[in-house]
């Protein structure tokens, strides 16, 4: 049997791979909206502070 499956077969295995996963994508949504310029907020409200 091979390394994916030993893994498949571990309950506790794949809940950690599921959540690293999902981690991992809600952090990668988290810097795109830190990252992009694409606020729907007027310039001159930023301009304020």
């Amino acid at each position: 049997m091979n390394f994916i499956g030993k893994i498949r077969q571990n309950e506790k295995a794949v809940f950690l791979g599921k959540v690293i996963f999902f981690y991992l994508l809600l952090m990668i949504l988290w810097m795109h909206f830190m990252l992009a310029k694409d606020s729907a907020a007027p310039a001159f409200i930023y301009e304020q502070f």
